[in-house]
């Protein structure tokens, strides 16, 4: 640790020579350079523009649209966080109409994905025998 000090000091004192002779410099070539009014074509006067709304970070982003996009962490040391209710997927598609099991056309399953995704929904359950 005693030996990493000194040589952070050295480099900072290394980057402050390096910013004053630079600074130091342009200022002598900006005194060279002959002074050059540009022709500016008058700027027009803008509508006045609201002020940007901007989200405080005491705010914290805004609420879920349903109660289903507050995510839980699925497993304590998972960095995954998933919707409380787990849609179950055995529905979706006409696999097991034959069954005796409910059925879904292709239009009504991407309709039903689409309104779980929408109310905030993450976690379906896929699982095959």
């Amino acid at each position: 640790m005693h030996k990493i000090v000194p040589a952070i000091k050295s480099l900072k004192e290394k980057a402050k020579s390096k910013h004053n002779s630079h600074s130091s410099s342009s200022s002598i070539e900006s005194s060279r350079q002959p002074a050059v009014e540009s022709a500016k074509p008058p700027v027009e006067e803008s509508k006045e523009v609201p002020p940007k709304q901007t989200m405080s970070m005491a705010q914290g982003p805004a609420p879920p649209p349903t109660k289903l996009g507050r995510y839980r962490q699925l497993a304590p040391r998972a960095a995954i966080h998933v919707s409380p209710l787990i849609l179950g997927a055995m529905s979706i598609g006409d696999r097991w109409g034959p069954m005796g099991f409910s059925e879904m056309n292709k239009e009504d399953s991407f309709a039903l994905l689409d309104a779980f995704f929408n109310a905030g929904g993450n976690f379906i359950d896929t699982a095959s025998s």
